[in-house]
């Protein structure tokens, strides 16, 4: 279980660790809504490939967040 912050909102969820190839973290937009994450718009949307380098399905990434997530001793800016 990991604490996601965005210094207004903290809760508890579950998380998937990826090694991080892009340098970039990735959660789902409805989520950050659900949980009122503060958004930012993109000025230029981003392309985004899936392993295969096939484009991800979903569309191109055109938002983003900033939040804090912390595992155990763990504390990352993400």
């Amino acid at each position: 279980m990991s604490t996601l912050r965005d210094g207004e909102n903290s809760i508890q969820a579950p998380s998937l660790i990826d090694t991080g190839v892009t340098g970039f973290a990735f959660i789902d937009e409805n989520f950050a809504c659900r949980h009122h994450f503060h958004t930012y718009k993109l000025q230029v949307p981003q392309d985004l490939e899936v392993i295969d380098r096939r484009p991800i399905e979903s569309g191109q990434i055109t938002h983003i967040t900033k939040i804090s997530c912390q595992i155990g001793h763990h504390h990352k800016l993400l």
